[in-house]
């Protein structure tokens, strides 16, 4: 999915044809394709226009905000410097769009972890901003958010809150749409610097869509913030919501919904009476306007979230609720999901009778729902629960069957590649072993987006939390290849990266 910042966002009339066709691209799933649509049409305007023309720095602009969604903040940060090089330009609105190159700079400097230099940069965007707008114009203040955000990604809340405080006075006092956003970051700086004012005092005489869009941003946040802290902002802003428009709002839901994930994400450290409570009172919405499915979902979220509270059988009694209510609405694909993870559950409690009959039940439920993706995921966890009590015989052909269908890059294919690496070898298990698997799928990744007469050899270890790469080639490439290959290696690294960070 295609996420811009802000700062990064162009209406579709002001985007170049190169940059509407790379976002086609990315949407469709074509990283590298789309990086490279940008790539060639950045070499022809310099080429045709010279490095310091506006519509150059344009068009790197736009390669930066592709580089930065396919996770390549140091590509990036090399695209922005070539939008922001030469002298500011004297033409007003060039000097307007170089304003907003050197924001985008210096968040894909973030972005890249070199955050000494992107503090600089955007304090020398804010500084210049200042100058070119005067310092209580709302374009001031557009430069002011980023680097507060950057300083409370490094733990500086209390400096951070000073500026928002100047933000959402200047957006407030303009009447600008962006205090909707200003007002979020000053609630989270709030928080993370101790404070207990009320962060959204005042906020019942904005109208509904700036109370949209700060639900919006804020569900964007969590891409960035402290879960912990997102948590205490987000049951603020749920207050002010049901004091505004009652307990069935889609946005109290929404926004609900979002505590029991950030408090998820936090393990150990979350809070799983918050976590239990949110999920009780979506559930009761859902009851309420009758949507069922909705209903079903959120019970098996509450299930989870009791058995991680260490309350096994509330959660095994909240599994066999959502059963009931899935069969009521005849959803197979609901069914099957309910019943692996419901199966997974009695594994962990060692009820191994009871397990086998709801697992090898989703099974057959992802079977008949015809959903492929659901049929391997149901076929993988049956599988494995197999494999850890020995049974390799019935764990193998699960597994391949599993591993015909699905994404090589998805998290339970490389979970059963590494399983059945295990069978094949005689080993109980393959859970110790998922940097293997994830190698082979970065292999299997690589090798289906080059031309087939150009590698030798090409090796992928996972080692220190990292992926170690050694190629070698059949024949000399051209130009045009090897930088196809760098390029559909680097969108690997990003996508298995992630991989490893989302198994932590």
């Amino acid at each position: 999915m295609l996420c811009m910042s802000p700062a990064m966002s162009q209406a579709a009339s002001e985007i170049s044809p190169a940059m509407a066709r790379a976002i086609d691209l990315l949407r469709a799933g074509k990283s590298v394709e789309a990086e490279e649509v940008l790539v060639k049409a950045a070499r022809e305007t310099e080429n045709r226009l010279g490095p310091h023309h506006p519509d150059t720095a344009s068009i790197y602009n736009e390669l930066g905000t592709i580089l930065i969604n396919v996770q390549n903040p140091k590509s990036a940060v090399a695209a922005y410097r070539k939008a922001c090089a030469g002298p500011m330009p004297s033409d007003k609105a060039a000097a307007k769009d170089r304003l907003s190159y050197l924001m985008n700079l210096g968040m894909a400097l973030q972005e890249a972890k070199q955050l000494d230099e992107a503090e600089n940069v955007l304090r020398e965007g804010c500084e210049a901003r200042r100058v070119f707008y005067g310092a209580e114009h709302a374009g001031h203040a557009f430069g002011i958010e980023p680097l507060a955000a950057l300083l409370m990604a490094r733990g500086k809340h209390a400096a951070a809150l000073d500026l928002l405080e100047t933000t959402v006075a200047i957006f407030w006092n303009s009447g600008h749409p962006r205090v909707a956003t200003a007002l979020v970051l000053r609630a989270e700086a709030l928080k993370g610097a101790g404070r207990t004012d009320p962060p959204f005092d005042g906020t019942e005489q904005l109208p509904d869509d700036i109370i949209a869009e700060m639900a919006k941003f804020l569900s964007q946040r969590t891409r960035e913030a402290d879960p912990g802290i997102l948590s205490q902002v987000f049951q603020d802003f749920i207050a002010m919501l049901r004091a505004r428009y009652g307990p069935d709002h889609a946005l109290v839901t929404e926004s609900l919904i979002q505590v029991a994930n950030l408090e998820s994400s936090r393990e150990q450290e979350g809070d799983f009476e918050a976590r239990i409570r949110v999920a009780r009172e979506v559930l009761d919405t859902y009851d309420r306007q009758g949507k069922a499915e909705e209903a079903v979902q959120t019970l098996q979220g509450l299930g989870l979230a009791l058995a991680e509270a260490g309350r096994p059988d509330e959660a095994v009694d909240t599994y066999r609720e959502a059963m009931t209510r899935a069969k009521r609405i005849s959803a197979p694909v609901l069914t099957s999901q309910i019943r692996r993870n419901f199966g997974l559950l009695l594994a962990d409690l060692h009820r191994d009778h009871e397990a086998e009959t709801e697992l090898a039940g989703a099974v057959e439920d992802a079977r008949r729902s015809g959903d492929e993706t659901m049929l391997g995921r149901a076929q993988i966890a049956l599988a494995i629960f197999y494999q850890h009590r020995d049974r390799l015989e019935a764990a193998r052909p699960l597994l391949e069957a599993a591993l015909k269908t699905m994404n090589p890059a998805e998290p339970d294919a490389i979970t059963a590649r590494s399983h059945l690496q295990a069978v094949l070898t005689g080993q109980p298990c393959g859970c110790g072993n998922q940097g293997a698997a994830m190698a082979d799928a970065f292999r299997e990744f690589v090798h289906g987006r080059l031309p087939q007469d150009l590698l030798e050899k090409f090796d992928v270890r996972l080692q220190d939390g990292d992926f170690k790469v050694q190629v070698q080639l059949k024949r000399k490439p051209s130009n045009e290849e090897v930088e196809h290959m760098n390029r559909v290696i680097n969108h690997a690294l990003a996508e298995f990266r992630k991989k490893i960070r989302e198994r932590k």
